[in-house]
């Protein structure tokens, strides 16, 4: 493989910068995206355009989306919620829950320490005692471990509970649910994680063992279509609580498409119109004015998940259930606190971590394939650790919390990577192993720690090309400055909203001149005018005269600035680079045409990349290496000018 070196003599400068307690890339990687455009059927947005009289540039993206005038209120605006009674083992379910209410018993709920699993609590929790269950909700810390375990059953005896409901865990905990047999305790399960060969015995209610229309529920999603169930027995409003559903369901990164659009679009309405009392003191604590999806994924999520990562996520929990205005406010404040605290804690990380990786890449001369960084770090932060780490370097990235002889690890990939198969080519040096492609948990021996990091690396150089570690960003459709209208981009954040994983905010692209390039808000942010359109990069501090007068190409997320009582368009810039692009095709007409002997009107750019991955010599081509065609991903030419055409990607 090949990979950009770093001389062992330079100093590495951190590629973190601070900035009100987060971190954020350094402004030198706000130039170096690949461009993948998507391409749109100009008869298919054609039609849209007539059919719903909508402008050319919002009927672009919904083309590029794959809308057609016949999927498009479907697709943007769903609204059906499929029949609980669809997911298997739900009859069950619900026969035993009416039994429990019926004889007034006690009844555990078990949650993850997450957002999903405290919200579905919550709302387990909330509807039990609206229909006369006594329940017990239980959230073990993140010292204690994640998931359904036999001592849960313990606990569920000595609570004198009958049954035990979990949220957002147990479908692989077979030993828990035997502990509880053995006690006459019954069990329920709901959740949302993929089911294992060998099931637990007992009802398990989750949208991935089949028949149920929609995979992709959150762990709280699942426990309220049990309370749907319930519900059309009990003559209960089958969208109460759903509030909670649309809070895990953003939180937890679920695709906002199908069922989930229809939940998190009726939720978001609720949140902003009557919210609960804890909701409510969050969005103050937070600042947070207009509920949205972003705003739930960057504001609130964060601070109710600092709870479970810095201690007691009971503290979420009592938050979400509060009724008080007062105790609301004050279980906010603290949740506010922690949050900061546990960003103080993961910046700290980071600049250690850093320390390590540049170490790392001193030794090798390069960056290496595969990050594992080591430290005496909470367990409740090497998760963002690891995120932040592979985010940044574009690399898998293992970080591991040392406990005595073991650590304990959280491990996040790249695109492309196969995470949890490389680590289950260790797993005879690991004493633990979870996960999926993109994200695990492991725990291994101290002594373990070199052998692991060194066969990580190994087997990320072989597997790991060069277009997989490049930074690029997918655009929906390319525009003319005059088209960024204030009205034009309400109306397009309108028909898109709510955006998040599986269906992102729209990036649009433009070229023009620079005019304007000034650094704002004590030189934190750059700010550029680009044929008479405000561009914001925010978090990138460089020289903006390297900008001005220049031609650029800039791709960003088009959005209304409200300014002294006034409406003006502008641009939340992802990429800024220079006008002009290169493409697999002009390498290849530039290749074709020195191969022929062809020396006029070469492509000036083809040819560059061309000469960066060695298949260029003065005016001719070299012929292809006996490994067959090169990556053009190893030319920073391409990296950093290159434009791919794609279509859209499902989910």
């Amino acid at each position: 493989m090949i990979t950009g070196r770093l001389s062992h003599r330079q100093p590495l400068p951190c590629p973190f910068r601070h900035s009100r307690g987060f971190i954020y890339l350094q402004s030198k990687e706000v130039l170096k995206m690949f461009w993948r455009i998507l391409t749109h059927n100009p008869e298919q947005a054609g039609r849209l355009a007539e059919e719903f009289k909508l402008p050319p540039l919002v009927t672009r993206i919904l083309a590029a989306r794959g809308c057609t005038v016949e999927n498009t209120t479907d697709m943007l605006f769903p609204t059906e919620l499929h029949n609980p009674l669809s997911l298997k083992n739900m009859d069950a379910a619900v026969a035993r829950i009416l039994a429990a209410r019926d004889k007034k018993e006690t009844v555990l709920v078990v949650g993850d320490y997450d957002v999903d699993g405290v919200s579905g609590t919550v709302l387990l929790t909330k509807f039990f005692r609206e229909i006369g269950i006594k329940p017990v909700p239980f959230i073990p810390t993140r010292a204690e471990g994640y998931g359904f375990k036999p001592g849960h059953a313990d606990a569920a005896e000595r609570a004198g509970a009958s049954l035990i409901v979990t949220v957002d865990c147990g479908v692989s905990s077979r030993s828990a649910v035997e502990r509880a047999r053995s006690k006459n305790i019954d069990v329920i399960i709901t959740d949302h994680h993929e089911p294992p060969c060998n099931l637990p015995r007992a009802p398990i209610i989750n949208p991935k063992l089949g028949g149920y229309p929609f995979r992709d529920l959150s762990g709280t999603g699942v426990a309220h279509k049990v309370y749907q169930a319930v519900a059309k027995e009990a003559g209960l409003d089958p969208l109460s609580y759903i509030d909670l559903v649309t809070l895990a369901t953003i939180a937890d990164v679920m695709p906002l498409l199908g069922e989930n659009r229809a939940v998190v679009t009726n939720g978001l309405y609720r949140l902003n119109e009557n919210p609960s009392a804890g909701l409510s003191a969050l969005c103050e604590a937070a600042g947070v004015n207009e509920v949205t999806a972003e705003a739930v994924a960057y504001y609130l999520s964060p601070r109710l998940n600092a709870a479970g990562r810095m201690g007691d996520p009971m503290l979420a929990f009592d938050l979400l259930f509060a009724k008080e205005p007062d105790k609301a406010r004050s279980l906010a404040e603290k949740l506010n606190r922690l949050n900061y605290e546990r960003q103080e804690m993961v910046n700290k990380c980071l600049e250690e971590a850093t320390l390590q990786v540049n170490s790392q890449t001193e030794a090798l001369d390069e960056i290496p394939d595969f990050i594992t960084v080591v430290g005496n770090w909470e367990h409740g932060v090497i998760g963002l650790l690891a995120s932040k780490l592979a985010e940044v370097y574009r690399r898998p990235a293992l970080a591991l919390s040392l406990d005595g002889d073991m650590a304990r690890g959280s491990a996040r990939s790249i695109p492309g990577f196969d995470l949890l198969s490389a680590l289950r080519l260790n797993e005879s040096i690991l004493d633990k192993l979870g996960g999926h492609r993109m994200a695990a948990g492991l725990s291994v021996k101290r002594e373990n720690i070199p052998g692991l990091a060194e066969r990580l690396i190994k087997h990320a150089r072989e597997n790991i090309t060069p277009e997989m570690t490049t930074r690029s960003v997918e655009i929906d459709a390319t525009a003319d400055v005059n088209e960024l209208t204030v009205e034009n981009i309400k109306l397009l954040n309108e028909i898109m909203e709510p955006c998040g994983q599986g269906f992102p905010a729209p990036i649009v692209a433009v070229e023009g001149l620079c005019t304007e390039a000034a650094l704002i808000g004590d030189g934190k942010h750059l700010r550029l005018k680009v044929g008479g359109l405000t561009c914001i990069r925010f978090n990138c501090s460089e020289e903006p005269g390297k900008y001005l007068n220049k031609k650029l190409a800039l791709a960003g997320r088009p959005a209304v600035n409200r300014w002294n009582g006034a409406d003006y368009p502008q641009m939340l810039v992802q990429s800024v680079r220079p006008a002009g692009y290169v493409s697999r095709d002009t390498v290849s007409k530039a290749y074709s045409m020195l191969k022929e002997g062809k020396t006029e009107k070469l492509p000036e750019l083809g040819l560059k990349v061309l000469e960066e991955i060695g298949l260029k010599e003065k005016d001719r081509a070299k012929l292809l290496p006996a490994e067959g065609r090169k990556s053009l991903f190893i030319s920073p030419t391409y990296q950093m000018l290159g434009v791919e055409k794609v279509e859209r990607r499902a989910g």
